[in-house]
């Protein structure tokens, strides 16, 4: 405005106002000639020359068939004479119509000219300067860290770390435990680096992994320590000059950081090269702010550089040669032959402005409003409804266009009360957003209702190109009533197997697509991975539990990463991991001390101050290991626990004295190199004998020897393990009490009475044991060999159908806690419906589901 004014005082300046014609619209516009009318004088106004215009709607099931069906009127148009160049297509929403409409065009061949559709924040050096300043705000959460590794060129720089791959680092750090803070990230890459080296030295001592397992446990290991001295370097190099620094000061750190960091490859395309010195150059303009303001801040430094992002980081294809393509509020003023406004949904266009409950609008105009430099809520209305205006003003033929589906959020859209207006006018009554899909055949109004429809109208209305061809002849072929997998174009390739697969899954055969991999059950590599030596009861049961799920875990190898955050509270496998660890290490200084109570005693109050001792050494450890979540609810949580190990020497003490035992091991091993017991054996009736391994919690026997307890701790609810009071097995999916008692029987003596139980340590069901009278092998013998003959029959034959078990109140119940949940089909209870209609699944429907 001053400069305004100051040429107005040489008679240099004339100013030429575009008015909308809306009063709410024009209104900043008419403010601003009024204030600047002491220098230019009062502005006339010039009457619109009314020309008319010709109005067309288009409805598109979405927007990608929505964009084409613009491009395909384009083409249509450029055969017909008019040049590209006089052609607009504008948008208000960026997502999803900035990307779209250029790859579309690229695609389609459709030369375009205009503000590039990526700003420079959104292009991969953007990304990684705005990384670098986000990681020196010191948090260094974990997900920002990946984020700004994987989402730029970013460089190790030279100091001796070697190469490095993003995505191994994720998968590092995660299973690292990583969340955020550098400490944090020091402490436990260390921890987890420290951890690797000595089970890959154990294990391959003990051969329970294979040499090969064993090296990529260290070159794991190796990693983590890249990782850890990657990240302690780049926390010292990310500090930034401490605030009230000059701008120059951080100019200078975040020039060398992002040079530092950020090193193109020598294959990158032109355009990030380009962006790369729009960049640089945006960190040297800011040198040019001490002049203005002496002294910066951290943040202002970088909403200064966000701000400066934010603009296209380059100018897309050559104005006046290709179609314009861009926001709304470029167009102004622009002259073209043919406009198309995409997007037209409600809530986006014009976008809902809600009103501000911190600072209303009332409040802003007491406040003094724009003349106080408070923007009001109704001005932005303002804007939209002038940009819109605007952009339909750049053109005698205009196109409005919605889709009906937003296809990405999985939602129905409704069309803008503007799209709704100029339907209205079109049709000379007042429509609805409602009546609008129903209206039928208007020469104004083009309605696509699926994609297939859309191609139909395509291939109509061309006859020169070889794909439209192509689409007709299987247009044809389809209407004509046969199949498309019998068409000669899916002979063979990917479309052959993709139609095999969708006919072969809706059979109610068992078949290759969904678990049968009978046909390679010989061969060397797969029944290496089943026929295994030595068996553990965990393994067996996932197959009972589902078959797939032991396929994809067992036989590929194949787990989930879990994506570590920050727990509000201790997990509950870390809290079972816990109790155990805690009552393990108690009763173990108790037998190896002597301290352990007879059958008829009582634990005493010293041994209460040793498990006290114990507990607390195990809740220190699991806080230094970042797992116990929120400070209040550890102290809970760990009251709890406490109160759950105090009632433990009180159940036990009546336990212990009721069948008159005392503990004589715990964390029995069996099965296991090095260990004092061999593996269990079971002899099957074919004469087939199977190797079992495992840990028993603990292990009790009498004054005698001849009566034996063996027990398993729980943690959790004890209503997943009522069935084996009637199936001593529950269909396979409770293997481990008849597997310990067949290695205690085997270990201490076959003359021995051995019993066998879970016992529940927490909560509400802290004195349960299951079964309640104990489980003898004797009488769980045979139940117990036709279960493990089925599932090991099964894993031979390679049978691994899916089954998703009964619907309960949280989904699925075999797919409530399975890594590979999101693996499985949606409509996974129809096709197990289907499949286990096979007869060679009849074992094991006999096994998981009693069927006859």
């Amino acid at each position: 405005r001053k400069m305004v004014q100051a040429l107005a005082g040489k008679n240099r300046c004339a100013l030429v106002l575009g008015l909308t014609g809306d009063a709410e619209a024009d209104t900043p516009t008419t403010a601003l000639g009024e204030r600047l009318s002491a220098s230019l004088g009062v502005a006339p106004s010039v009457a619109p020359n009314g020309a008319a215009y010709d109005l067309s709607l288009l409805i598109a099931p979405d927007p990608q068939q929505e964009v084409r069906w613009v491009l395909r009127h384009l083409l249509g148009l450029a055969n017909g004479g008019m040049p590209f160049h006089r052609m607009a297509v504008l948008y208000r929403a960026n997502d999803p119509y900035a990307a779209l409409v250029s790859e579309e065009m690229d695609l389609a061949g459709i030369p375009a000219s205009g503000p590039g559709p990526v700003p420079l924040a959104q292009s991969s050096v953007g990304r990684a300067l705005s990384g670098l300043l986000r990681l020196a705000e010191g948090e260094f959460a974990r997900d920002t860290v990946m984020a700004w590794l994987t989402g730029g060129p970013i460089h190790s720089p030279t100091r001796g770390f070697g190469p490095f791959s993003a995505s191994q680092w994720d998968a590092v750090s995660k299973k690292a435990g990583i969340v955020k803070g550098l400490d944090q990230w020091r402490a436990r890459l260390q921890r987890y680096a420290d951890e690797l080296l000595r089970l890959a030295g154990r294990s391959e001592e003990l051969g329970e992994v294979s040499e090969a397992r064993g090296n990529t446990m260290e070159q794991e290991a190796r990693s983590a320590m890249r990782l850890r001295n990657f990240i302690s370097t780049l926390g010292r190099d990310v500090v930034p000059p401490v605030d009230g620094s000059g701008w120059q000061d951080f100019c200078y750190w975040s020039k060398k950081l992002f040079n530092n960091y950020v090193r193109l490859d020598e294959r990158a395309p032109a355009s990030e090269s380009d962006s790369k010195e729009r960049v640089l150059s945006i960190i040297d303009e800011l040198r040019g702010v001490e002049e203005l303001r002496a002294g910066a801040t951290l943040s202002d430094f970088s909403l200064a550089v966000e701000e400066a992002m934010r603009g296209s980081r380059h100018h897309a294809g050559t104005t006046g040669q290709g179609v314009f393509v861009g926001p709304l509020g470029v167009a102004t003023g622009m002259d073209f032959d043919v406009v198309h406004i995409l997007g037209m949904v409600e809530g986006a266009m014009p976008p809902r402005i809600e009103s501000d409950p911190l600072l209303p609008e009332d409040d802003r105009l007491a406040a003094g409003g724009p003349s106080a430099g408070i923007p009001l809520q109704q001005a932005r209305r303002g804007e939209e409804v002038r940009a819109y205006l605007s952009a339909l003003a750049t053109a005698p033929v205009r196109v409005l266009s919605y889709p009906t589906a937003d296809i990405a959020a999985q939602r129905i859209n409704f069309p803008s009360r503007w799209f709704v207006e100029a339907a209205s006018r079109l049709e000379g009554t007042p429509l609805y957003a409602s009546s609008l899909p129903r209206l039928g055949a208007r020469p104004w109004l083009t309605t696509i209702t699926s994609v297939e429809q859309g191609l139909v109208s395509a291939a109509e209305d061309t006859d020169a190109d070889l794909n439209e061809f192509i689409l007709r002849r299987l247009l044809e072929w389809r209407r004509s009533g046969r199949s498309l997998s019998d068409h000669p174009l899916a002979d063979g390739g990917e479309l052959e197997r993709a139609f095999e697969l969708n006919r072969q899954r809706g059979t109610s055969e068992l078949t290759a697509w969904d678990g049968d991999v009978s046909a390679i059950a010989a061969d060397s590599q797969y029944s290496d991975r089943v026929n295994k030596p030595v068996y553990s009861p965990t393994s067996l049961e996932r197959w009972a539990v589902c078959p797939y799920r032991y396929f994809l875990g067992d036989v590929l190898g194949i787990s989930d990463i879990e994506d570590p955050e920050e727990a509000h509270a201790i997990s509950p496998l870390e809290k079972g991991s816990l109790v155990h660890e805690i009552l393990e290490r108690f009763l173990r200084i108790n037998i190896e001390s002597g301290s352990q109570p007879r059958p008829h005693e009582a634990w005493g109050e010293q041994h209460a101050d040793v498990l006290r001792g114990v507990a607390d050494g195990a809740f220190r450890n699991a806080e230094e290991r970042g797992v116990t979540g929120k400070a209040l609810l550890w102290r809970i949580e760990k009251a709890n626990i406490l109160s759950d190990l105090n009632d433990f020497l009180e159940v036990d003490s009546r336990y212990r004295a009721g069948l008159g035992v005392s503990t004589k091991m715990v964390e029995a091993r069996f099965g296991m190199p090095g260990d004092s017991w061999g593996e269990a054996t079971l002899k099957l009736e074919g004469g087939e004998v199977l190797k079992f391994r495992g840990i028993i919690d603990r292990v009790d026997v009498d004054s005698t020897g001849g009566r034996v307890v063996v027990l398993d701790y729980k943690t959790g609810r004890s209503g997943g393990y009522k069935n084996i009071e009637n199936d001593p097995v529950d269909g396979g999916k409770r293997l481990q009490l008849p597997i310990y008692s067949i290695a205690a029987l085997q270990a201490l003596g076959t003359d021995n009475d051995v019993r066998a139980a879970y016992w529940f340590t927490s909560g509400t069901e802290k004195a349960t044991l299951v079964p309640k009278d104990l489980s003898r092998f004797e009488e769980s013998q045979d139940a117990f060999k036709a279960a493990v003959s089925t599932i090991t029959s099964g894993l031979r034959a390679g049978l691994f159908p899916a089954n998703p078990g009964n619907r309960g109140n949280n989904g699925f119940v075999n797919c409530t806690h399975c890594d590979f949940d999101s693996l499985c089909l949606s409509r996974r209870d129809y096709a197990w419906g289907l499949k286990k209609r096979d007869p060679r699944l009849l074992p094991y429907l006999r096994l998981s589901e009693g069927v006859e």
